[in-house]
């Protein structure tokens, strides 16, 4: 039981005094609610009338907050008016609310319903889809800023709650939003919104610039939601959505067979490509593509010509099928030598197999056993030099020589190695031309957080 019902059932007057501004409900909308409960609506203070209690808003003139305090002097029990208007939203019956929102076009109503905090996302999220934005953007006028805002503050995860006004206001936060909700119903409301886009440079030509973008790339969308963005045909959309695990079978041929170049590249790289679409793909001129960035099973590799496996030696996914690529061709050796995702014991046989030959791509591999990059040292070999120089596999007695030499090139490298010691590292951090490489050095990042500030 509610406190507005626990001071109705004891009370014996039946008027309900409102001081302050009203925001989101009109009179005649409390007026008819509390009628239909037979209490009375009440909004100019009579003396000698006795009321059940007051609703007192957060807007008070000086007049009424005086008034409040003599009439709780006298025993006047007193309601904020955020309790009443939860006190109203729970005693509404939703169907009935949203059947008279249609009929009427209330887009007013809507306006000042999503402004409650009292409403469960559920119903905020039907009422949300109900509002009507003309054509005007998302805060052209008064009215579509004030539902955005009161969007983002529902559904930005933050911390804490979100009330800053450059967060409420940046169109990012939306976008924020669209790139990281676990609901399906949120993102498909989203739909809803006015189109807004963000410019961007001609390196991110592919990086979503459009709100519905934003939304094409989060995995938790909806069926409803993926047939709706197909339905725009926009080649941007396609593409990115290529890349959404959420998309099946038919979505992905749907998209394959508006044949744009991007959106067979972005397919290439989906985590749920169905293998019908990848045999396809792998007699397109995104071969070489999807044999980088796809997941290889056994059952596709036997689709795989043997002048292609080339293609796999980059491949972070291989794990599984190594065995089967490995000791094919030498090219495809010295290629998967840098590949990380091998193990010790197959780089060691690389390496008995192709001795210092495939040295200088081993040297590069972070598994490579410290035994072999501890005999690369003493080649006569630059290149080498530099990658044991970045491997933080490299046995630390080799780094140190390599940090005493001192030679520029070097230092590049070594800087960002989280194996190389801490003495070493703050003899680079004052180099300043070394920063930028020390910026990717966990390790040294860490240690400068915890240093205490003298």
């Amino acid at each position: 039981m509610s406190k507005i019902e626990d001071i109705l059932k004891i009370s014996n007057s039946k008027n309900i005094l409102f001081l302050g501004k009203l925001i989101s409900l009109t009179p005649k909308e409390i007026k008819v609610f509390l009628e239909k409960k037979g209490l009375n609506f009440c909004q100019e203070y009579e003396e000698g009338r006795d009321y059940a209690f007051v609703v007192l808003s957060s807007l008070l003139n000086p007049y009424e907050e005086e008034l409040s305090y003599e009439l709780y002097n006298h025993g006047v029990k007193d309601i904020k008016l955020d309790e009443f208007e939860a006190y109203y939203i729970a005693n509404l019956n939703p169907n009935s609310l949203l059947m008279s929102i249609k009929l009427r076009k209330d887009t007013n109503r809507v306006k000042r319903l999503l402004s409650l905090s009292s409403l469960d996302n559920k119903l905020y999220i039907k009422l949300f889809k109900l509002y009507n934005w003309g054509e005007e953007g998302l805060f052209d006028t008064d009215e579509n800023r004030d539902v955005t805002i009161s969007f983002i503050k529902r559904f930005l995860q933050r911390g804490n709650s979100v009330n800053h006004n450059e967060i409420v206001h940046s169109p990012a936060s939306l976008f924020e939003i669209a790139l990281t909700s676990h609901d399906e119903d949120i993102l498909e409301a989203m739909l809803k919104f006015p189109k807004y886009e963000v410019r961007s440079r001609g390196k991110e030509e592919w990086k979503p610039r459009e709100l519905k973008e934003f939304i094409a790339t989060n995995p938790n969308i909806n069926d409803n939601t993926v047939k709706f963005l197909l339905s725009l045909r926009d080649s941007r959309i396609d593409s990115l959505l290529a890349l959404n695990s959420k998309i099946k079978l038919s979505e992905q041929e749907a998209i394959l067979n508006r044949s744009t170049t991007q959106a067979k590249i972005n397919l290439t790289k989906n985590s749920n490509l169905d293998d019908i679409i990848f045999k396809i793909l792998l007699k397109s001129k995104v071969k070489q593509e999807l044999l980088l960035n796809q997941k290889i099973t056994k059952e596709r590799l036997n689709l795989i010509e043997s002048k292609d496996l080339i293609y796999l030696a980059t491949n972070s996914t291989i794990s599984d099928i190594v065995d089967h690529i490995i000791f094919k061709k030498e090219d495809i050796d010295f290629i998967l030598a840098r590949n990380s995702v091998l193990n010790k014991e197959q780089l060691q046989s690389l390496y008995n197999q192709h001795k210092e030959k495939i040295a200088t791509p081993l040297s590069s591999n972070k598994n490579t056993p410290k035994e072999l990059l501890a005999n690369f040292f003493s080649l006569d070999s630059w290149e080498i030099t530099l990658n044991l120089a970045s491997n933080p596999n490299t046995p630390t007695d080799i780094l140190d020589k390599l940090c005493q030499m001192d030679k520029r090139e070097l230092n590049i490298n070594l800087a960002s190695n989280e194996s190389v010691s801490d003495d070493y590292l703050e003899i680079f951090k004052v180099d300043s031309t070394l920063l930028r490489e020390l910026s990717k050095n966990k390790k040294f990042l860490k240690k400068m957080e915890n240093k205490p500030i003298i």
